[in-house]
């Protein structure tokens, strides 16, 4: 079966900037802005102009993208090399100190859960000038991540905004060193299609873990 294409990568800029016609700036509640005041700085964004992101805006694989992907081993990795089991994706940084670690706790509970399946998980770096490859290493290493199932991945702004805003997912510098970003667990079928998001950081993973469970290695 032949996917249907992608839009171009200008028109997904068009997607961000709103060019279409555009909703009224809303807080999205599923973002986050890291901060040092663990307390305040994840619960109340309404002062944050922020678009609406109710989900990805493809069906298709986002596979199809193009770029030069880095692991954490420093290899080259197209999104494509990700294909052949379900992978949850999200969107973090290392330096984060409250949200992102806990988006990566709920990536172990999925892992955990559903440890007889193929699943596989995938961190996209925000902040790719910091997280070089070594960053990722380190950080994979002092969190524990197995690298059979764990892929951590460096890109280019323009690499990173595509598949962003193909996800559904929204972030933006916020100052200081710090990040304000969607919180999504972002479930792809094999092929690399969307199929399922999950918003916020204490929503249940038990719906993730369902949908992958019945898949064997």
């Amino acid at each position: 079966m032949r996917l249907p294409p992608l839009p171009s990568f200008a028109a997904v800029l068009l997607i961000l900037a709103g060019c279409a016609p555009t909703p009224a700036p809303v807080a999205d509640a599923s973002m986050s802005t890291a901060t040092h005041d663990h307390a305040a700085g994840h619960a109340d964004h309404a002062g944050m102009p922020v678009m609406a992101a109710p989900g990805p805006t493809t069906t298709a694989s986002v596979y199809q993208l193009p770029g030069d992907w880095r692991d954490q081993n420093d290899e080259f990795r197209p999104l494509s090399s990700l294909a052949g089991r379900p992978q949850v994706v999200a969107f973090v940084y290392t330096h984060c100190s409250f949200a992102c670690p806990r988006i990566v706790a709920r990536m172990k509970e999925i892992e955990g859960r559903a440890a007889g399946s193929d699943v596989g998980l995938v961190l996209v770096s925000i902040d790719p000038e910091r997280d070089t490859p070594e960053r990722l290493a380190t950080y994979a290493a002092s969190t524990r991540l197995n690298p059979e199932r764990w892929t951590l991945l460096n890109g280019s702004d323009d690499q990173i905004l595509e598949l962003a805003v193909l996800l559904g997912v929204q972030y933006r510098a916020a100052g200081d060193g710090e990040f304000a970003h969607t919180n999504a667990l972002i479930l792809l079928d094999e092929n690399g299609a969307p199929t399922f998001r999950l918003d916020g950081l204490d929503a249940d993973v038990g719906p993730i873990v369902d949908r992958v469970a019945l898949r064997s290695p």
